[in-house]
């Protein structure tokens, strides 16, 4: 017999080989290869074989399976992505060898007896109650509830329901930043800690994860995006935490969004799949609300007697202070009450350019064609795209010396803190500051413990942390964001402010929010001052209907790029030559990127459009690639539903 394997390698195909044992469809097996023996999928069988190679025999039959569920996942998500299928499987099986199969306890039993429902707000049990209902239709589960809300109280909920069948579920976070606080709360609610999949868990860690995933045992496993490819056997939920979230977005070797495959791979495996925030995206709320594709529950109040906090916005100041006038008092008074205070800026180091005041001339990184970022802290200038980095000496301009810091880093905010309030205990939480989640944990657990009194930081603090005390968010640059090449920027801004904001007063002490802009009247300004989402949302879905933009179009890009400028040129002239014409579909490009050069790659990008529903851009990308023999030297990424347009 032979069977047709996928095997975890950069191929866009299956492998051909034979056995004289019946193997399984979807069974794991030892298959060799040029480079070695690898592990690979059964995708297929046949009893002929038509091709004018030998085929070499199956190595080993390994004991572990892919459900047909999770193939028909797979072959499905290589079509949609048209990303290779080997490099697809390699997020399934991430090892070169498989650890032996052990029907051992571990000791990860989880409590179901002891369930603290009763402990639920009447809304969060209306919640709970609602989504019960839902499931039983096994679609998509919008859980859409304000900061504070409760949310995850009512999804660890629905999760004990799942246990209590003797079934599975997994949990993915946008961020590893947000693990410990969720285990945390697991382990109060269930006895035991859940099982944890990310990029920093050992490869003994991710063996024992991979063990426990295929022995169809109940067990709650939490992770980034990357665990919504382990090969569960007995899957009864998925939970997507703060869904709308941009990280969610793989945008390396594959590239998929991981809150998509997972409302993809819950269809095929006919299973519920949760869907949470306090700002669900555009798409997520266009699919519940105006096509019906999803069910839809909403919490509107804070847990407790929490209350939402005010938000005004005060100018801010070009050439002078960071921290405004209106700001620095209210801090002042937050402080005198023995409350903390948060000062939210989403860029990293001391100052994101250093220019020269007469002429204009910036120091660049040699290999992108971006600043070099001051990092004060470390002495260095570093590049944030390709890590490029240098000691910061006496760089100067080359016609008129000196170069000064120009725009504000979290660093350049620290410091004025530091010269107003000297006498009061600072925290900078950054990524390159929290370089661990050892090191994240203890600086969030300080937070938690009042041993810090004004915390300065970036997206890292922006959503799913709890701080009892902190009673007054500040946002130096409220602006950050609000405009650029991608026509998500507006609704990002107003997501990522909304959850900074959330930040403050989760308590019984009222919180405060003060936003410093230059666009008090921006609908986005105008929805966190008055706390009216919905308005904001209107306005956005209007805009998005205008401009036939996801969810009321398609979109893809090609990004091309290369080292050598000239045999770059010369092939995207042959792709323009090429291009198929339709008129449902429209070609924009190509032109250079934003970042047009990128760790020593010139790169250029092709868009591509259509507003006719049910018409599949894969079909017409695959017609227009596949006559063309890209060179190896050229670097060819497809993106469907892209997410940066950086």
């Amino acid at each position: 017999m032979y069977y047709h394997v996928i095997v975890p390698t950069y191929l866009n195909e299956t492998l051909t080989y034979q056995s004289s044992q019946k193997i399984k469809i979807g069974q794991i097996v030892e298959v060799p290869l040029k480079t070695g023996k690898k592990i690979g999928i059964v995708a297929d069988q046949t009893i002929t074989f038509k091709g004018t190679y030998d085929v070499k025999q199956i190595s080993a039959i390994l004991p572990y399976f892919i459900s047909k569920e999770m193939l028909e996942f797979i072959l499905w998500m290589n079509q949609y992505t048209l990303a290779y299928l080997g490099m697809i499987a390699k997020m399934v099986l991430p090892f070169n060898t498989l650890p032996a199969k052990t029907d051992s306890d571990d000791g990860h039993d989880l409590s179901l007896q002891n369930s603290d429902t009763l402990l639920l707000s009447a809304e969060q049990k209306t919640a709970l109650e609602a989504i019960r209902k839902e499931l039983a239709l096994k679609r998509p589960i919008v859980l859409d509830g304000v900061t504070g809300s409760g949310k995850t109280e009512v999804y660890l909920s629905v999760v004990q329901d799942i246990l209590t069948k003797g079934q599975q579920t997994l949990i993915l976070l946008p961020e590893i930043a947000l693990t410990q606080q969720l285990i945390d709360r697991i382990t109060q609610k269930f006895g035991q800690e859940p099982y944890v999949w990310h990029s920093s868990i050992t490869p003994k860690q991710k063996q024992k994860v991979w063990q426990i995933i295929q022995s169809k045992k109940p067990c709650i496993v939490i992770g980034a995006r990357s665990a919504l490819m382990l090969p569960f056997q007995n899957l009864g939920l998925i939970v997507v935490d703060e869904e709308h979230d941009p990280s969610y977005k793989q945008e390396a070797l594959t590239y998929y969004h991981a809150r998509d495959m997972a409302v993809a791979r819950t269809y095929f495996e006919r299973i519920p799949c949760l869907l949470v925030s306090a700002t669900p995206s555009i798409e997520t709320l266009v699919n519940a609300q105006e096509k019906n594709k999803y069910g839809y529950v909403k919490m509107e109040n804070r847990f407790g007697q929490a209350v939402y906090p005010t938000v005004t916005t005060v100018p801010m100041q070009l050439d002078q202070s960071l921290i405004s006038k209106g700001l620095r008092e209210a801090m002042e008074q937050t402080l005198d009450a023995r409350r903390q205070v948060l000062l939210f800026l989403n860029r990293r180091g001391y100052a994101p350019v250093l220019t020269c005041e007469d002429c204009g001339y910036r120091l660049m990184c040699p290999h992108c064609s971006v600043s070099l970022v001051l990092h004060q802290k470390d002495k260095k200038l570093k590049c944030h795209y390709c890590g490029h980095s240098k000691p910061l000496k006496n760089y100067q301009c080359p016609k008129h010396g000196s170069l000064i810091p120009f725009g504000p880093g979290v660093e350049k905010v620290a410091q004025e803190v530091q010269l107003f309030f000297p006498n009061y205990k600072t925290l900078v939480m950054t990524s390159d500051h929290m370089s661990s989640v050892k090191k994240l944990s203890a600086a969030l657990d300080s937070i938690k413990n009042r041993e810090v009194d004004i915390v300065i930081g970036t997206q890292i603090l922006a959503k799913g942390h709890h701080f009892p005390y902190l009673t007054l968010v500040g946002i130096i640059d409220g602006d950050m964001g609000l405009s650029g090449p991608d026509f998500r920027c507006s609704e990002r801004t107003y997501q990522l402010l909304h959850q900074v904001a959330g930040r403050s007063g989760r308590e019984q002490d009222p919180g405060q929010v003060i936003i410093q802009t230059l666009s008090p009247n921006h609908p986005v300004m105008q929805a966190l001052i008055k706390w009216d989402r919905d308005s904001y949302i209107d306005y956005e879905i209007q805009d998005r209907k205008r401009m036939k933009t996801p969810p009321f179009g398609q979109l893809a890009s090609i990004l091309v790029s290369g080292t050598n400028i000239q045999k770059l040129r010369a092939y995207l002239q042959e792709m323009q030559y090429l291009k198929p014409y339709t008129k449902d579909v429209q070609v924009l490009g190509p032109v250079p990127a934003p970042l047009s050069y990128l760790k020593n790659h010139y790169r250029y990008r092709f868009l591509i459009q259509t507003s006719i529903p049910g018409l599949h851009l894969q079909h017409f990308i695959n017609a227009w690639l596949t006559p063309i023999k890209c060179p190896t030297t050229i670097k060819q990424i497809i993106d469907i539903n892209p997410q940066s347009f950086s």
